[in-house]
Order: C-alpha cells, then structure tokens, then sequence
C-alpha cells in the first residue's frame, strides 16, 4: 500500500488507488466489459453511479479494517471479511450512522465481495444486515407518507395551473412554479429514477405526431439500454409552454442543452431536483415525499388498480426481474383483503332490522 491508514476513522475511505494489489486486481476483472466473445465481469453492466457507491462502500471497509491493523495485504479480499471482522464492522457502523445506513454499507460490501469472489456464498452478510433493524420501521414510515400517483400527478398539474393563473410577482417565480409542477406531473406519471430525470436533455424530449416522447440514454439508464415512454396527452400542452416560455424565462439568454434549468441559469442537480419535491409535497400533503416513493407509488396504484397487467409496472420503472414488482403486488392484495375485512365489520356492525 501507498501509506498508512491506521488509527482512522470509520467514516474514511481509503480511495481505490490505496487499496491492496489482490482487491485492485479482483476490483477491475469483476468491472471488466463483456463483448461477443468474452462474457466480461460480474459486475460489467453496473452503472458508473452504482460502481462508485460499492467502491466508496468498499473503500470503508478497508478503512474499518487498517484502523484495527486487521488489512494484511497478503489474505485475499473474501479471507479478512470473516463473521467476526464483518460484525465488529456493523458495531463500529451503528455508533455513527442509523440502522439504515448500517443496511446499506453492509450490503455494499456483500456486493463487492459477490462479484471479486463469486465462487463462495455471502449471503450471510445480507442477514447479518437485517438483523441490524431498522428496515422494518422504514417501510411502516414509507407506507405512511405514500400517496396514489393519482394524487402526485393532479397535484403537479396543479401547480403548473396556478403558476400560470396566480399572482406571481415576477415571469421567474412563475417559470420557477410551473417548472416544480411539471417535474412532479411527469415524475408521476413516468418514474424514473432520479439520475435518470435530471439528466434529460432537450432532445431526449419530443414531439412524434400528436403524442409527447421522453428517451432515457443508455448511459443513465439502470439496464444500460435506452428507454422511450409515450408521455400522457395532457402534459403535451405543459411541456410546450415549458420549453418555448417558461424555459426561456429561466435561462434569461444563457446556453443550455439540459431540459430542467434552475433560476441560476444552468442544469438542475439531483439535489436540487430532489428538494423541490420534498418541499412541495410536504407542503401539499403535510409529510415529504421523495422521489423514489414516486416509483412505490407507481407500482402499488397498477398493483391495486389493475392487478392483472402488474407485470407492465417492471417495465414502467425499468426493474430487471419481476422481484420488486410482485413485492407491491403483495402489499396490493393485502390492502384488497383488508377492505374486503373492513366491509364484513361494517355489515356486523350494521343495526338488525325490525322483526
């Protein structure tokens, strides 16, 4: 190694030119392309966002371990991630950090450790995770904040309505207004990740004959192929006025090839994009609701709407296997039996009828 990191902390990461020979080595032939010939590594179609957050989770753990003089460069990668070291690993972690992000680092490292050592079994990693709780009560306060897209949807079309109609002291606060109600509506209506909405560019926008289209770039999109949504007819008026008014406003003469600006001019971060939503929504429904819960929201409404075309919902969010799908087709059916349930207590509760 190229210096010391002893005696660190466990927020720190050692970067990937530090880390030992053997775990650089396995690192790069796990990330190595696939072509024709050569199927490439077991973590050769990750995104570059999703190959940076296990390096940096990796990274961590090597921390964790030179700070406790426990990284002999000598022992493979899946040799020092023992039981023990992995548990002291989650110890150190839950003195700093909240149960979810504990979740989170051990199951970076599971992932790492997947596909540099695929030949063994790390599963037991991604158990040791759950038991590090808090999971449970992250999807009971998910559950709570969501809404059907239904209402995520009216409530942008909303807000490009009273942008449009409002006394807005200024053009900019109304661009600004109807910009956030945009986002929302075809955040609603079409979920993709976050990435994936900011990095929309003008032409992945446009028109084909009477309906709206949105291209996701291969290069932002999860599967790493491009994905082009049909875009609802009611936006096509939203959207025009965006882009040949409310746009312009925006940009105050400035170049920009993004098709979200912020009022400084420029391209919209995911951060930036990400407050908006939080804020307004919160705003509206008295509890935030992040983008992601966007895409929960997409699939519980088809699951319980139209529980027999829930298999379109993998397509909508762009989910490689039906896992995730069917998890809200289940949460769908419970609803479905609980108001089945509700409806027997109401006929109980009923008064009998006069003899």
């Amino acid at each position: 190694m190229s210096r010391s990191w002893r005696r660190r902390d466990i927020a720190s990461v050692i970067p990937i030119g530090a880390w030992p020979a053997a775990d650089l080595a396995a690192w790069r032939r796990a990330l190595a392309p696939g072509d024709i010939l050569e199927p490439g590594g077991p973590a050769g179609g990750w995104s570059p966002k999703t190959v940076v957050k296990h390096q940096n989770g990796y990274g961590r753990w090597l921390g964790f371990l030179a700070g406790h003089d426990l990284l002999d460069p000598a022992r493979s990668p899946g040799g020092r991630a023992t039981p023990q070291h992995v548990a002291d690993y989650a110890k150190e972690l839950s003195a700093l950090n909240t149960p979810r992000t504990v979740i989170g680092r051990l199951e970076e490292l599971r992932d790492v450790l997947r596909v540099v050592e695929p030949e063994r079994d790390w599963s037991w990693i991604g158990r040791m995770a759950a038991r590090c709780g808090g999971r449970r009560g992250d999807v009971r306060q998910k559950r709570a904040r969501l809404r059907p897209s239904s209402e995520l949807y009216g409530l942008g079309i909303r807000l490009m309505a009273q942008a449009e109609h409002d006394t807005c002291e200024t053009a900019l606060q109304r661009a600004v207004a109807f910009r956030d109600g945009l986002i929302i509506a075809l955040l609603a209506a079409r979920p993709l990740r976050r990435g994936s909405l900011a990095a929309l560019q003008l032409g992945d926008v446009s028109r084909r004959g009477a309906t709206m289209w949105m291209t996701v770039q291969a290069e932002h999109s999860k599967t790493r192929t491009p994905v082009e949504l049909p875009l609802p007819e009611d936006l096509t008026t939203g959207i025009t006025a965006y882009l040949e008014e409310h746009r312009l406003v925006l940009l105050r003469g400035a170049a920009c090839d993004a098709f979200w600006v912020s009022r400084a001019r420029q391209a919209m971060g995911e951060m930036a994009i990400y407050l908006r939503i939080v804020k307004l929504t919160q705003q509206a429904f008295g509890a935030p609701i992040n983008p992601h819960l966007f895409r929960d929201a997409a699939a519980t409404t088809i699951a319980i709407e139209d529980p027999a075309s829930v298999r379109i919902s993998a397509t909508l969010l762009g989910h490689k296997s039906l896992r995730m799908t069917e998890r809200h087709y289940d949460q769908a059916q419970m609803i479905h039996a609980c108001r089945r349930y509700h409806d027997a207590l109401a006929l109980r509760r009923r008064p009998p009828r006069p003899s």
